[in-house]
C-alpha cells in the first residue's frame, strides 16, 4: 500500500534469497576483518565463524523451501540474534 519498492516485489523471491546469501557472506567477512586488523581476538573470530556458518546454512535452506514466509521469518529472527550476539561478544571479549 505504501508503494515502497522492496527487493522481493521488484526482483522476486529467488533474487532476494540470492542477495541475502551474498550479504551474509559479506557480513561474515566484515566481522572476521575485525580480528585480522587487531580490533578483536581469536575467540571472537571463532564464535563468529560458527555463527556465520549457522546463518549461511539457514539461508541456504531457503533455496529449497516452498514456505518462503516461514523461511523469511526464521532468517529475520536469526539475523537479529546474530547482530545482538555480535555486539555483546565484541563488548565482552575486547
Amino acid at each position: 500500500n505504501a508503494k515502497i519498492p522492496v527487493l522481493p516485489l521488484v526482483k522476486g523471491i529467488s533474487k532476494t534469497k540470492q542477495a541475502i546469501f551474498l550479504y551474509i557472506i559479506a557480513f561474515v567477512i566484515a566481522t572476521l576483518s575485525l580480528t585480522i586488523f587487531g580490533y578483536t581476538g581469536y575467540v571472537y573470530a571463532a564464535i563468529m565463524i560458527i555463527l556465520g556458518i549457522v546463518w549461511l546454512k539457514l539461508a541456504y535452506h531457503g533455496f529449497g523451501t516452498t514456505d518462503d514466509v516461514g523461511w523469511a521469518k526464521n532468517i529475520f529472527k536469526a539475523s537479529l540474534m546474530i547482530f545482538c550476539l555480535t555486539i555483546s561478544l565484541n563488548f565482552f571479549l575486547i
